[in-house]
Parts: structure tokens; sequence; C-alpha cells
């Protein structure tokens, strides 16, 4: 079921309902898959010339959480059979997931407190 709080998104091919979720460990499993870091591998995708494996990585690693049973050839044969769907759910998952970044005019978040008591000396 599709979660978007959560970062979730799914598609459908043919009967089948797969669910995208990107949590800690699918990025991270992203990111062996591509053999990237996950900023690099962003920043394809954000200027729409992606590769191949940058795609089949994050299906591969979005499929994980819900579809554990899913291998690389089985997530390029669902990217294949209806690539503008398996994408647009990939990037509704993604930009769920990820932390949206300040705007330009934004003050950065502030920097976390400790609640460390002092010496007096």
């Amino acid at each position: 079921m599709t979660n978007p709080v959560k970062g979730e998104a799914s598609f459908r091919i043919g009967d089948t309902t797969y669910t995208l979720a990107y949590g800690f460990a699918a990025l991270c499993e992203v990111e062996d898959v591509a053999g990237a870091p996950l900023p690099e591998l962003l920043a394809e995708l954000a200027a729409k010339k992606p590769r191949m494996r940058t795609i089949g990585a994050f299906i591969l690693g979005g499929l994980r959480k819900h579809h554990p049973q899913i291998d690389l050839d089985t997530a390029g044969e669902l990217l294949m059979a209806n690539q503008p769907v398996v994408v647009g759910a990939m990037a509704k998952a993604l930009e769920a997931s990820l932390p949206k970044a300040p705007s330009a005019g934004g003050k950065a978040p502030p920097k976390p407190t400790t609640n460390r008591r002092r010496g007096t000396g």
C-alpha cells in the first residue's frame, strides 16, 4: 500500500501492484548497485540524462522493502514494461522520502543543542 508520508509510491504492471520505498537501506542499495554516491546519482536524475544502471538501481533499491525477491533483471523488466509509469512512481517516492533543501533566501536550520550542564569552574 502506498504511503507518501513514508516516501512510498506504487505502480501496477499487469495484475500486480508494486510499491517503491526509499528508506536508508534502500538508498544504500541504490549506491551499491549503481557504484556511485547518492548525490551524484540524484544529480544524474535531475539532469534528465540518467544511465540505465542508475534507473535500475533506484527501481531495485526502492522495491526491496516490499518485494525482497525481486532482482536487478526483474526490476529492469518492470521498467521496460511501462517506463513512464515506473519512473513516475520512482520520482514521486524519491521526492517524498528525501529531505527538502532550504530555500535560497531561508536561514540554515539551527544547530542541535545539547543538554550538558557546564561546570562553574
